[in-house]
């Protein structure tokens, strides 16, 4: 049986960006409920009727079948705009609404660096997609620790692929699209988004919040060793923004 080759990438950064004052989101959803549901452009733009109307227009060419939210039975509408988009102020960090649902990572970083994304590659598949919070100075990758990983949800997906962005800015007439866009293996339908902390064996019994991982291949889980790698990696090229 031929052993699987498995790496960490550096992938990019996102959120907390600083020309936005809702910068500090970062959605995790099936890929095409970025252009589905999210026009930011509220917040930061004065907008008309019109361009509502053209916009609309587009989405529903791009998405004929697509239902309006606030039309279903038992939907909360303070989570929607009035043109149906979801209302990124409002959003929680679960949030469920008839076929959408999304996770709201937390910032707990409480600096200006913006979270890295990291990937973890299998034989050139992406299986793990880290979110990583924590100042590389912070990671010790060489005194032992046990991973406590803890389940925040679990998002079901219909296109295949997951995104994971800020939701920003995009130009007149067009939709929004996620920058940080990856094919699930296998065509999962559901994947696992954990929130990730390291504890020490050491006499402080010291715990840090690595940051938040989405599993997109259940069959390979986080191990130790992975780990101790990407934080080696991490410190080692210290790329933070």
């Amino acid at each position: 049986m031929t052993k699987s080759n498995s790496t960490w990438k550096f992938l990019g950064h996102v959120g907390l960006n600083p020309f936005y004052d809702y910068g500090d989101r970062i959605i995790i959803t099936d890929a095409e409920n970025f252009p589905k549901y999210f026009d930011p452009r509220r917040y930061y733009m004065p907008m008309d009727k019109k361009d509502y109307e053209k916009t609309k227009d587009i989405r529903l060419k791009r998405y004929p079948q697509m239902k309006d939210l606030r039309t279903i039975e038992g939907i909360d509408t303070k989570y929607l705009e009035s043109d149906g988009t979801i209302n990124l102020l409002e959003h929680e960090e679960y949030l469920e609404m008839g076929e959408y649902n999304s996770y709201n990572v937390p910032w707990r970083n409480n600096s200006n660096n913006r979270a890295s994304l990291w990937g973890k590659f299998i034989d050139n598949n992406i299986s793990n997609v880290l979110i990583y919070h924590t100042e590389p100075k912070n990671l010790d990758h060489e005194t032992d620790f046990t991973l406590n990983k803890i389940n925040k949800c679990n998002l079901n997906l219909y296109s295949g692929y997951i995104g994971i962005d800020e939701p920003i800015g995009f130009g007149e007439n067009e939709l929004l699209e996620s920058e940080y866009k990856f094919k699930c293996p296998d065509g999962s339908k559901k994947i696992e988004v954990y929130e990730i902390n390291i504890n020490y064996s050491n006499d402080k019994n010291d715990t840090i919040l690595l940051g938040t991982i989405v599993n997109l291949d259940k069959n390979h889980n986080l191990e130790n060793s992975e780990v101790k790698n990407l934080m080696k990696k991490i410190k080692e090229e210290s790329i933070i923004e």
